[in-house]
């Protein structure tokens, strides 16, 4: 049986524990609701001495739900220093997978005794000083040899933004979800990202459930031209063309043609769930490897839902599984609540989310798409896209910062650190 945080945490509440005082427990990387959840058991104990369920609910009311969940795992107490440990040896053979897997994602050359000694740092920061040699050596072994049998298999799909292929590592199977307020770029994004597939030679399959197909292919011709997009989709504006930007859209068609012929559409209104199911099955055995879905809050669906958090958390649900059992790489686009706004810093977080906590356990990887100059005129980040990665099931997390012109539809990578 594979564990993860919830034994440890249900092992804590249903032991009673009265101490937090375990090996490795404070090596355990807790995330999203389960931090909360056990800061309010780590509140309890410090405060009672014990681990107390009411006062544990009464830290986190909004989570009441979720606690039951949790406590319902049927576990016994007396277990917790095996779920520690078992849950510590997991997360640090996975920190150990990212750190290789990462660098060969991003092409970089690997000298094997540079990547021993970073791990050889790992294991020194993770692991007890009296068990390092043991442990750094079983880790070692067993790590190198699970990933000198995935290696082969291994399919790393890239952006083609090198700063955001630094830090996600996107394959087959996967769901990415990317969200973000309205007028943020989302559609120029995800047109961006399947442009840059289609350069690769993958064919791309785009379910554009918010505007017609021949609009996002003007979106294209328009970034691969630099020819304004305002003057490429207004006839009355088509008039004022300079003879420089006729020439440049001649010469992008026979760029556009390849690259549009790898990307193909369908831009259904008022598909369901149901039809993009289909959409999917019908896109992997066309060959395609990436579908991407602009995006779920208009994908609608026969079945009826108490509430639209449960009917956005089932959709995404059956998109996972659909793209999974076709092993395609799915990119889902969605929008965040309006509570951004009421914030000062108004950078999206989990919470934010319709159904964070249901989305962050079917996710692979969650971003969120930020411009601060949309907020602010004298924003020193001006023309600058943010990426914020804070969900990534076999990877790292942080910001991506990307050079977004909106005139022209275009995402470049940003070169100079902020």
């Amino acid at each position: 049986m594979v564990l993860n945080c919830k034994y440890i945490l249900c092992s804590m509440i249903i032991g009673e524990t009265k101490t937090l005082n375990y090996r490795n427990l404070d090596k355990i990387i807790f995330t999203g609701h389960d931090m909360e959840i056990y800061q309010a058991i780590k509140y309890s104990i410090e405060k009672y001495g014990k681990t107390d369920p009411e006062v544990i609910i009464a830290r986190v009311p909004h989570l009441e739900d979720e606690l039951y969940k949790v406590m319902d795992l049927s576990v016994s107490g007396d277990n917790l220093q095996e779920f520690i440990d078992s849950v510590y040896n997991t997360q640090l053979k996975t920190r150990f997978k990212t750190l290789i897997n990462k660098k060969i994602g991003s092409n970089v050359e690997i000298e094997i005794l540079g990547m021993m000694k970073e791990l050889e740092n790992l294991v020194k920061e993770t692991c007890d000083s009296e068990d390092y040699n043991k442990k750094g050596v079983e880790l070692f072994t067993e790590i190198l040899e699970e990933i000198d049998t995935e290696v082969e298999e291994k399919d790393i799909i890239e952006t083609g933004f090198s700063n955001l292929d630094n830090i996600i590592n996107l394959e087959k199977g996967d769901l990415w979800l990317i969200a973000a307020r309205a007028s943020m770029g989302k559609s120029v994004f995800m047109m961006n990202l399947a442009k840059n597939f289609a350069k690769k030679n993958k064919k791309v399959k785009v379910l554009s459930l918010e505007m017609k197909a021949v609009a996002l292919q003007k979106r294209v011709v328009s970034c691969i031209s630099g020819v304004s997009l305002n003057k490429i989709i207004n006839k009355k504006n088509m008039q004022y063309l300079t003879e420089q930007e006729k020439d440049d859209i001649c010469k992008v068609n026979t760029i556009a043609d390849y690259v549009l012929a790898n990307i193909d559409y369908y831009d259904k209104a008022g598909a369901t769930i149901d039809d993009v199911e289909t959409q999917i099955k019908l896109a992997s055995s066309q060959g395609c490897e990436v579908v991407l879905i602009d995006y779920a809050q208009f994908i609608t669906s026969n079945k009826q839902y108490q509430t639209e958090t449960l009917r956005i958390a089932d959709i995404v649900k059956r998109i996972k599984v659909a793209g999974r059992e076709n092993n395609v790489l799915t990119i889902l686009l969605a929008q965040v609540s309006r509570a951004v706004e009421g914030r000062a810093d108004r950078r999206p977080i989990m919470s934010d989310l319709d159904g964070s906590s249901e989305l962050e356990k079917t996710s692979d990887i969650i971003s969120f798409i930020y411009r601060d100059d949309y907020y602010n005129d004298d924003s020193e980040y001006k023309g600058l896209m943010e990426i914020i990665t804070r969900k990534q099931r076999n990877g790292a997390l942080g910001t991506s910062f990307l050079r977004f012109f909106a005139d022209i539809q275009r995402i470049n990578d940003y070169t100079t650190k902020v």
